[in-house]
C-alpha cells in the first residue's frame, strides 16, 4: 500500500504477521488519513468475520465500543497502532 505513511505500512505488516501467526485472515484494510485517520478492518477468524473500526479515535468491535479515545496523544498518529493491539487482546488472548 504505497499511500500508507512509512509508519502505518510497519504497524500494517506487523498486523498481517500476527494474524497469519494466528491462522486469521485479512480481508479489508482502508485507512481514512482526511477523516482523522479513521480505520476499518475485517478479519477472518475461526470462521466469523470481525470488523474492527475507529471513529475519531474510538475504537469498536463488530460495532460495540471498546475503548474511547483516551489513549490518543496529542500530535501522534497512534490509533492504528492501538487498533492491532486490542486486535490482539480481542481475538488471540487466551482468557
Amino acid at each position: 500500500m504505497k499511500h500508507l505513511k512509512k509508519e502505518n505500512q510497519k504497524t500494517l505488516e506487523g498486523l498481517r504477521t500476527l494474524l497469519n501467526n494466528n491462522n486469521a485472515r485479512l480481508i479489508k484494510f482502508e485507512i481514512f488519513h482526511k477523516a482523522f485517520g479513521d480505520v476499518i478492518i475485517e478479519i477472518e477468524y475461526l470462521n466469523n468475520i470481525h470488523i474492527f473500526s475507529t471513529d475519531r479515535g474510538d475504537i469498536y468491535h463488530n460495532g460495540r465500543g471498546l475503548r474511547n479515545n483516551s489513549y490518543h496523544i496529542a500530535g501522534e498518529s497512534d490509533t492504528f497502532r492501538t487498533v492491532v493491539k486490542v486486535i490482539e487482546e480481542v481475538l488471540f488472548t487466551k482468557v
